[in-house]
């Protein structure tokens, strides 16, 4: 619902794709909120949700602890969950999106995240792969749907589910 993504936006709002699921038997939906630059995180929930207020099913969103995240907030994911909010979205890609996150930030989010139980979601592929396949694809022309497995190979995600599973174990929120 008005996914802002990638300098896109789906053409359906929260009214006329919520009414589009509950006719579909949904009657909940958890979509996607980002983290704003040097705001606190609610507000980036709370921004998104100005999105929602015409939905006719009920909503809750994950947040999108991206590339503004600042170790400082780790005490915020509480706050958020004391609110409702049961899970975030971390992304080991998509770096010049501004969603992939250095290792630094991702220890002080998983140890937070652990302390207080909140579940933490990962698109997990390998960024350098990434990169690499996109590049090779470029070069030759093969940028087509035919060719999504090529430009995100399987490798992609073992090695970045391997370090995930490092950090994991380092941090103890498994």
């Amino acid at each position: 619902f008005l996914l802002k993504s990638r300098n896109s936006v789906t053409a359906d709002d929260a009214y006329s794709a919520s009414r589009a699921a509950a006719l579909g038997g949904v009657t909940t939906v958890i979509d996607y909120a980002d983290l704003l630059p040097q705001r606190p995180m609610a507000e980036g929930i709370e921004s998104r949700r100005q999105d929602f207020l015409d939905a006719v099913v009920d909503y809750n969103f994950h947040l999108v602890v991206n590339d503004h995240y600042l170790p400082e907030q780790a005490g915020e994911f509480a706050q958020l969950q004391r609110a409702g909010l049961s899970s975030i979205k971390l992304f080991t890609t998509y770096r010049d999106a501004g969603y992939m996150l250095p290792q630094a930030k991702w220890l002080s989010i998983l140890e937070a995240c652990r302390e207080i139980g909140m579940v933490v979601t990962v698109h997990a592929e390998d960024d350098a792969i990434i990169q690499s396949a996109t590049s090779r694809g470029i070069s030759i022309g093969a940028l087509e749907p035919r060719d999504h497995s090529d430009l995100r190979p399987a490798q992609a995600e073992v090695a970045a589910v391997q370090r995930l599973v490092e950090l994991a174990e380092a941090t103890g929120c498994t």
